[in-house]
């Protein structure tokens, strides 16, 4: 559709599962095509990754597309249609691994390109665009995960499914992003009522009877243990456990006390209890939960009482190739009944609260109060949104900062049920997911009392370590998905 030269139109990438039942979610991209017309996009090349529990197929753009996907059945395969697109070559590509067998391409009709990911078996498939980065162009990623490595996500059958639904947007001045909500969405397809299930109830670890265990070790990077019975049943209880990430470097936690040495932060004089000692102590801890897992590495922006202005602490951890940035703070307010944690993450268009813009404003003066030059924030903050990368970013730093929200939960009262947004300094990295935790309210004598116990910071700690790993559990760094 087009008034006045300009369409926008607006395609949705879903998380897709192959046979498995689909639930909302749902991204949403925008392409802006100038007087109605698509431009042919071209798939220039067709490779793939053999990783341990799935096989890596990327096609490689010229131009953002769109793009519709469905599965067929018998034999099981995924379709990825492409319109207004072409591939100059022919050849297909022979892969005859995990649960990939090859991949062809032809046209349907005219300028409709179809590329067939054949399968072997039904699989789970995970498919999502990439933006340009580190020299790569746009990308398209289909991650077909074995069966193997994933038997709880694998269904008998195998249909086809809906088409992905296309929204369009039209109108003379457009901006460049649309926020859809799809609230209340059905799945594409009930569950299958008829698919054999075995009974199950859950055995704690520490009950198991004295039976015999049979454990696996696959190539990926799980153990699966399952109980059997005298019979030879099947176990009731299955548990996996983390091994090591089969990747070429761990992923990079920057952690960020805040203040430090000349800057006190607040200050709760009766208890005498200071901002910069207590969230100093929980990012120990941090570091150290994180640090005993397999697969993380941790940087601290600082590691004792010492003053760090505000963009040093987000270029440490850009220098240093963070993977994340994770600044720790405790609240403060006049009164003495706020209470509760609270987790932040950058807005560009004001604050979600009073709240979020007072604290914002508080903590964004610490480097002008301490002799710091700020007047050269707002230009870098103007040049770092205009890298396209910041949209991904805020994307992924709201996923995090929810994750971590909801651990958060788990360990004592939050102040703000959802993830607030206000534009903190420490927050503006263009590439680095981020969030900042209020911990607590130091004004609260209370809870000041809870920050400086050593059991209560480790509570703290384990939260945010929860967090952080349930976010990277599904989200892995691009330099992780697609090393060569």
């Amino acid at each position: 559709m087009q008034r006045g030269g300009i369409s926008v139109i607006c395609f949705c990438g879903i998380n897709e599962s192959v046979g498995m039942n689909m639930w909302s979610k749902i991204w949403v991209f925008v392409l802006l095509f100038i007087s109605g017309m698509i431009s042919a996009a071209e798939i220039t090349d067709i490779r793939f990754n053999r990783m341990n529990y799935k096989v890596q197929l990327v096609l490689d753009l010229d131009q953002p597309t769109a793009f519709q996907q469905f599965s067929l059945s018998n034999p099981p395969r995924i379709v990825l249609d492409f319109p207004k697109s072409f591939r100059r070559s022919k050849a297909g590509l022979q892969i005859n691994q995990g649960a990939v067998i090859s991949v062809r391409s032809g046209y349907r009709h005219n300028d409709m390109l179809r590329v067939v990911i054949d399968l072997n078996n039904v699989a789970k498939a995970n498919i999502y665009p990439l933006r340009p980065e580190s020299g790569r162009g746009h990308r398209l990623v289909v991650d077909v995960y074995d069966d193997a490595a994933n038997p709880a996500l694998t269904l008998s059958s195998l249909t086809p499914q809906e088409q992905s639904p296309f929204v369009v947007f039209e109108g003379t001045s457009l901006e460049d992003k649309f926020p859809v909500d799809f609230n209340n969405a059905p799945p594409r397809r009930p569950p299958n009522p008829n698919l054999p299930v075995q009974p199950t109830y859950p055995v704690p670890v520490k009950k198991f009877p004295k039976k015999p265990l049979f454990s696996v070790q696959p190539q990926s990077n799980v153990t699966v243990e399952r109980e059997i019975t005298a019979h030879g049943t099947v176990a009731k209880k299955t548990t996996i456990h983390k091994g090591t990430i089969p990747h070429r470097r761990d992923i990079l936690i920057c952690i960020d006390p805040g203040h430090g040495g000349k800057d006190p932060g607040a200050v709760n004089r009766a208890l005498g209890a200071r901002e910069k000692d207590v969230v100093l102590a929980i990012a120990r801890r941090l570091r150290h939960i994180l640090n005993s897992k397999t697969g993380y590495r941790v940087m601290m922006t600082r590691d004792r009482d010492i003053f760090i202005s505000l963009p040093e602490r987000t270029q440490l951890c850009r220098r240093a190739g963070g993977d994340l940035f994770v600044s720790i703070h405790a609240d403060a307010v006049e009164s003495n009944e706020p209470s509760g944690s609270s987790v932040y993450i950058l807005s560009t268009h004001g604050a979600s609260s009073q709240l979020a813009k007072y604290l914002a404003n508080r903590e964004n003066a610490v480097d002008l109060k301490w002799g710091v030059d700020v007047s050269k924030y707002d230009n870098d903050v103007q040049q770092a949104l205009l890298n396209i990368q910041q949209e991904a970013t805020l994307e992924s730093s709201y996923i995090l900062a929810q994750e971590t929200l909801d651990a958060l939960k788990r360990v004592g009262n939050v102040h703000k049920v959802n993830v607030e947004r206000a534009n903190f300094v420490v927050l503006r990295s263009p590439e680095i997911p981020s969030m900042l935790i209020e911990t607590a309210f130091i004004s609260n004598n209370s809870e000041a009392r809870l920050l400086m116990s050593p059991a209560y910071q480790e509570k703290v700690a384990q939260g945010i370590a929860d967090g952080i790993e349930n976010y990277f559990r599904q989200h892995l760094p691009q330099h992780m998905l697609l090393e060569q």
